[in-house]
């Protein structure tokens, strides 16, 4: 079983054992011990984001009617009678037998050998539309007009409008887009107040960083002069082409069949001596990952009915070598950004073919992935199984490249120079 608490930082699902139950025959309420192993890092709302500590084994004490406390004993037996199955399959069972608890106005109380905090709250699972756009709109009325127009900006779609009547018009639209990104599925608790204070934050946060980052003016505009206008946009295309390499190691090719662009990684096409350039590392990533979302969302707008901007990630592993990656900081860091300032723009990351050594380097990494993203990740193995996942069902062949299904008609290699210098930043390549 599974429970969220709320105001931990990063949020996260902890798994949680039972260990005690009281007044379970004469009282309408009950008291559960869980015990959570893992680390928190609290969040005070009075303290900076800096400030914080850490727990390595809590007990969470929560208060539960009876009709809660069955569906937990249910919940935890299923769980408990999961790890006797192979590590596959209990994935999976975990995945499908997760059962939220309607805890209405239920408070909680951590103790840890380590450190104590306030009282926390258990934040539900459940979600409905209104109150998400309640959400929505008391965040919209939290931003300032520039803000607003900041939000609306994070999606490319809404800077290729064409007059500025028709971007007034849809600034709110693309805005609550942004911001309902940013409040989690499981965000209906009882303490309103608080969630809208926490999302309002990670939504600013995502301002700061596109505008830190410059994301507007100069990633999605690196290539879109064939001579650089000043000496620093020619640095960058000088080292985005060096390190994306002529044979494409970053690309954006294909779309699924319900709209998502294809980013397609090709670890063993890296130009030597580039797994050390962090700076390069990260230029490519932001320009990809940003290019493949305006391609989702360009090509959703005209060929979908509809438009959530979500990217599809493909990664090629066949010959995998550690040279062939950036230090594991960079990939923690890319990891991260994906969890916080492209929070929900991920549907579906496929792991071709990973030799012994990446899942070696996946297991680095898992520590530092967040749930919903660990879930997104599929590993495909061996010819049966890519025919499987990028059959019909998911992806039509005339979208796959080879090494994605044995049928794919994207046989051409790729031509950066043409990719990067004579395509749009929404188009993809051969489109």
């Amino acid at each position: 079983m599974t429970l969220v608490l709320k105001r931990t930082k990063p949020l996260e699902e902890h798994p949680l054992t039972m260990k005690s139950v009281t007044n379970i025959d004469h009282a309408d309420a009950v008291r559960v011990e869980f015990v959570a192993r893992g680390s928190f890092d609290f969040d005070d709302n009075n303290s900076n984001d800096d400030d914080n500590s850490s727990c390595s084994t809590t007990v969470v004490v929560v208060e539960l009617d009876k009709h809660h406390l069955a569906a937990t004993r249910n919940s935890v037996k299923r769980n408990e009678n999961s790890n006797h199955t192979n590590s596959t399959a209990a994935c999976s069972e975990a995945s499908s037998s997760e059962e939220s608890l309607e805890l209405s106005s239920i408070g909680t109380t951590v103790h840890s050998n380590t450190c104590t905090t306030e009282p926390f709250q258990v934040e539900p699972t459940s979600s409905h539309a209104t109150y998400r756009d309640e959400m929505v709109n008391a965040i919209l009325q939290e931003l300032s007009d520039d803000e607003r127009e900041m939000a609306a900006r994070v999606s490319f779609q809404y800077t290729q409008q064409q007059t500025s009547s028709q971007q007034q018009r849809q600034q709110e639209v693309y805005a609550r887009q942004m911001i309902q990104r940013h409040i989690s599925n499981d965000s209906k608790t009882s303490d309103t107040k608080t969630t809208v204070k926490g999302a309002l934050r990670k939504v600013r946060n995502t301002l700061r960083f596109y505008q830190d980052k410059n994301i507007h003016e100069t990633i999605r505009t690196i290539f879109d002069h064939t001579t650089s206008q000043n000496k620093e946009e020619g640095t960058q295309q000088q080292a985005l082409t060096h390190y994306l390499g002529p044979e494409g190691k970053m690309f954006v090719r294909g779309y699924d069949r319900q709209g998502h662009a294809c980013l397609h990684v090709i670890a063993r096409n890296s130009p030597p001596g580039t797994h050390q350039d962090r700076e390069g590392a990260m230029l490519a990533f932001l320009y990809s990952l940003e290019r493949a979302i305006a391609c989702s969302e360009n090509h959703q707008a005209r060929k979908h009915n509809c438009n959530d901007g979500m990217i599809v990630g493909c990664i090629d592993l066949k010959g995998f070598q550690l040279w062939h990656i950036p230090p594991l900081v960079v990939l923690v860091e890319m990891v991260l950004l994906l969890k916080d300032m492209y929070r929900d723009r991920v549907f579906c990351i496929y792991l071709v073919d990973a030799p012994l050594l990446a899942r070696y380097m996946w297991n680095l990494l898992q520590p530092f992935i967040y749930y919903k993203l660990k879930n997104k990740c599929v590993f495909v193995t061996g010819q049966a199984e890519r025919e499987h996942v990028f059959g019909a069902d998911h992806f039509d062949l005339d979208q796959c490249m080879p090494y994605q299904h044995p049928g794919g008609k994207r046989t051409k290699p790729v031509n950066m120079d043409k990719y990067l210098r004579q395509r749009r930043f929404d188009q993809a390549y051969n489109e």
